[in-house]
Order: C-alpha cells, then structure tokens, then sequence
C-alpha cells in the first residue's frame, strides 16, 4: 500500500502493484476540501478543520502555526496563510496539488533562497500500517521512537519527505514566519542565450540571485521557419524564453479583481489548451513547433501592460483555478473541470470584449459631438 497525492507529477513518482490510497479525498467527515474564506471560521459546517496560533522561534521571530488535513491543496492552504497574515515564503505553480504529496515528495519551490515546503513542516500526524495515529514534532517524538537514537528534529527529517512509504499524511503542521509581504513581477521574453550560456555560465547564476524568486519557462523549439507545410525548428539557441521575475515589497497590490482574474485565467487556459493538444502531438509531432511558438506568444500579453505589477502571493505564483469565485460549499480548485473553467473563461471574455466596445462607442460618439 501507498499513500499518493493528487497525481501532479510528470513522473510515476510513487508506483505500486497493489493498493494506492488517494489522499486528495483525505477531509474530515461531512466536509468539503475547501476553506471559508474568513480566518476563524475554523470548524464551522463545510469548512476543513483548521487551527492556528502565534508562537514565537528560537530565533526571536513571530511565527504561525497552521494546522491543516492533509488532504488540502496547496492554493487553498496558501489563501488561507495569506489571511493569517503568514504568507508562504515557498510555493509551487499548482493549487491543486494536495499538501501530502508537497510535503512527503519534498517538492521545492521558486525561491533560490528559500526552503523547500517539507522544511516549513512543524509537525504531522502519519496513520502507520497498523492503524496507529503516530503524531511527530520538531519537539517531541511518539512513545517508541526512543531506541532509534534520533532526536525529536531528526526524525522529523525522516518522516516529512517519507514519500508515501511510511504511513498516510492524516494532518500537517506548518510553522510560518508571520512577515507579511506582497510580490513585485515583472516579465521578460529573452533569447536562450541570455540565461543559458555556455561561454557564460555565470549568466543564469546572476540572473536567479538579483532576484527573490524567479521563473523560467521554455515552449520548445519556438523559433521555426516552415517548409512547405512543416514547421522546421531553427534550433534551441534561437528559442526565446519566458523569465518571470518575483521580488518581496512593502509596496500595496496594484492589480485590480479583474486584472488578477485575467492574469491568472490566460495562463489557466493555456494548461488546459496545453493537456487538450496532447492527443494531437502524440499523433503528429511535427505541430510542437507552431504549438510552442502559439503558447509563447499567448503569454506575451504580460509584457505589454503589467510590468511591473504588484500582486499577493498566491495571485502572482499561481496558476489557478478560473473557478476561485466559487462559494466555500461548493467543490474546491482540487476538482474544478475543463469544461467548467473554460466555459467560465470564455464567459469572462465575451463580457470583457462587450465592456470594451461600448467603451470604444462611447469614446467615438464624444469625439463626434465635439
């Protein structure tokens, strides 16, 4: 038997022949895997267990100790961190993957300097093959554990990254620093070149420690000239990447609702377009370059108009859900369906598009009366 997450992994991380349980489905009876949106409403009908509290470290710093079912998505315990005022420092693109497998795969995050999500893990209650519910700490250890000769902290260390191996994740522990902050973005479409060099190495170590975190994203063989009906790649020193640069501010949100929606929508979208085309390249892979270079240029509309833009953490990080308006007793970001998002998304469009031809009207029949 082994314990998985939501599956995120492009690889079969955690195989097995026998039983995989899924913990995405890990919630407390009678609830759904959501959160309600207002801190302190922990407990209350439809809303995931959550318990919190402010402690202060070893090292003088405030921190919050979040207290979470495993079975919760990364993008909705990061909102939920957000209200708190303890946003999380490390944080994947994905919402919908499922704190157990962040944690027990030891997944990283964007920031050179930060840790990875299973060193933010205080403690964990892991349900042993035996039924037994062991609950670890960086503090304590569970009756047994003595004759291994490890100290509490050291056996945390074997138990967070456990990769499904040891138990199921039943709850997890966060301790995060309580230091608000938001995240300036800016974007740049370079060539390869310009971060991958090899008569330049330093240029990629320049370019992830100027900034606080950083995202790099590469459409394969994007730069391609046709020859007759098939795109030829014109190889990748000639691709252009797409560098997304993240550094903490002071500074207030200056992304409106819509704005966010937008920003987070395109990109939604894409990772659907991108999973729908999937069939056809396997079929023909002769389209990747027309593909690559369609998604690049998709994601260039970020350039023209938000650099730079200020946004919260999990607005700038991730690529979310275009349900996230759903109310909290409905179905979570964990199981929104493609054709729901992008029904939502082309309804967003149609508005959009509509507000800004009558905007265009508008402005035409004021110059007429002038």
């Amino acid at each position: 038997m082994r314990a998985r997450g939501s599956g995120h992994s492009w690889n079969p991380a955690l195989v097995t022949a026998d039983c995989s349980v899924n913990t995405s489905r890990l919630t407390p009876a009678d609830k759904n895997a959501c959160v309600c949106h207002v801190v302190g409403a922990a407990g209350a009908v439809n809303c995931m267990e959550v318990r919190h509290a402010t402690v202060t470290g070893a090292d003088g710093r405030t921190y919050r100790r979040i207290s979470v079912p495993a079975g919760m998505c990364q993008g909705d315990f990061a909102e939920l961190a957000q209200q708190l005022g303890a946003p999380l420092p490390t944080q994947g693109p994905a919402p919908d993957i499922t704190l157990s497998g962040f944690v027990a795969n030891g997944c990283h995050g964007t920031g050179w300097s930060e840790p990875t999500i299973a060193e933010l893990v205080y403690g964990l209650d892991l349900v042993a093959p035996d039924g037994t519910v062991l609950t670890f700490t960086a503090d304590a250890s569970p009756p047994g554990f003595a004759d291994l000769g490890l100290s509490p902290a050291e056996l945390m260390n074997v138990v967070r990254v456990n990769q499904g191996a040891l138990g199921v994740l039943a709850r997890i522990v966060f301790q995060l620093p309580a230091e608000p902050f938001n995240l300036r973005v800016s974007n740049a479409f370079v060539p390869v070149t310009d971060v991958f060099d090899r008569g330049d190495p330093g240029k990629l170590q320049r370019l992830i420690e100027g900034h606080d975190y950083v995202e790099i994203f590469w459409f394969p063989y994007n730069a391609y000239k046709m020859k007759g009906l098939t795109p030829v790649p014109a190889g990748p020193e000639h691709d252009t990447l797409w560098v997304m640069m993240l550094d903490r501010t002071s500074d207030p949100v200056s992304g409106d609702a819509t704005f966010v929606d937008l920003w987070n929508d395109v990109f939604g979208v894409l990772a659907l377009a991108g999973g729908a085309i999937g069939p056809l390249i396997d079929r023909l892979p002769r389209v990747v370059p027309a593909m690559s270079n369609f998604a690049l240029h998709t994601m260039k509309w970020k350039n023209h108009f938000s650099d730079p833009v200020v946004l919260t953490p999990p607005d700038a990080f991730y690529i979310r859900s275009t349900t996230s308006a759903a109310s909290s007793t409905s179905s979570s970001r964990c199981r929104w369906t493609e054709r729901r998002a992008l029904a939502t998304w082309w309804r967003r469009s149609i508005n959009w598009s509509t507000a800004w031809r009558r905007g265009a009207a508008a402005a035409r029949a004021t110059c007429r009366t002038r």
